[in-house]
């Protein structure tokens, strides 16, 4: 139950991140997880693995904000 719950605190908070920069409207980017979490199996000291699928550079500075925004 932990470790699920730790899966959908780091979605939750990924969110908060990537909704105002990218917006929920946006069709040709996607914030996709990978490995472990998105089976909502996220063990303590794991990674964060993301992956951004672009169909062009229309959002480079919102990705530039939020990667920056995660390193912080």
């Amino acid at each position: 139950m932990l470790v699920a719950g730790r899966a959908r605190l780091i979605v939750q908070a990924l969110t908060v991140v990537w909704d105002p920069l990218i917006g929920q409207e946006a069709d040709d980017i996607a914030l996709v997880a990978v490995i472990g979490y998105e089976r909502s199996e996220l063990h303590p000291h794991s990674d964060i693995d993301i992956l951004i699928l672009l169909h062009n550079e229309r959002h480079q500075q919102a990705i530039e904000q939020f990667l920056t925004l995660l390193r912080n």
